[in-house]
């Protein structure tokens, strides 16, 4: 069971309707990750219940990712692929944007290529979260837990990033820390240009441009679901 709550109304749950959008799913710029697309992309192609397309941008890579994703695209028709064939500077910005082009559905969510054990639930509780009134469907995900004293460092930062949004967002000051597994309405990112205005910021991507259009439009759905990576 999915639930999510709306802002700025007061904080509530309540169980997510069944939604007829779909989602595009972004995998953005994979550099040498040949061993992870062979890992990791396969399970999500196989995933059924939802109606989604990956897409993924090899940004110049020096081992056999593009052979890979030839391979796999060969055996899914949900699969996009493009590529950069040369270095470049702000290469990721550039690589989600040939991504967000190529979407043919009004809703993006990105996501890493890291991301392991994708869940049948993951794609189809955001996609029944997605409505027209909502801009982003921010959701929730934790490391598997190892047991490893750094892996419980991180799901508890990770858990306190995740909190400190929400309380951003529940005193109505919309925020993300993160683009990773945030979905948004395509016409959102052209509608303010795209990365041009911050094309040359080293350290940040997508959750720029989400943070400056949820605060203009002040209206953010988020969903909590279960899933592991």
């Amino acid at each position: 069971m999915h639930f999510y709550f709306c802002l700025p109304d007061v904080f509530y749950f309540r169980k997510v309707k069944q939604s007829t959008a779909t989602v595009s799913f972004l995998i953005y710029t994979v550099r040498n990750e040949e061993t992870r697309l062979k890992k990791n992309l396969a399970p999500v192609l196989s995933i059924n219940g939802a109606d989604f397309e990956v897409i993924v941008v090899d940004d110049f890579s020096q081992d056999n990712s593009f052979q890979v994703l030839g391979m796999l695209k060969g055996r899914s028709d949900r699969l996009k692929v493009s590529t950069l064939h040369q270095e470049t500077r702000f290469s990721t910005k550039m690589a989600q944007n040939l991504a967000l082009k190529a979407a043919k559905y009004d809703w993006v969510l990105a996501v890493p290529i890291s991301y392991e054990n994708a869940a049948p639930e993951w794609i189809s509780g955001i996609s029944n979260a997605l409505n027209e009134n909502a801009t982003v469907v921010l959701s929730y995900c934790s490391a598997q837990n190892s047991g490893s004293f750094i892996n419980r460092m991180y799901r508890v930062e990770s858990f306190l990033s995740f909190s400190k949004s929400v309380g951003y967002i529940l005193n109505n000051v919309p925020f993300v820390y993160s683009e990773e597994n945030v979905a948004f309405q395509k016409k959102n990112y052209f509608e303010i240009g795209g990365h041009a205005h911050k094309i040359s910021e080293p350290y940040a991507n997508l959750e720029l441009l989400i943070n400056f259009f949820i605060r203009k439009k002040n209206n953010f759905n988020t969903v909590s679901i279960r899933h592991s990576n």
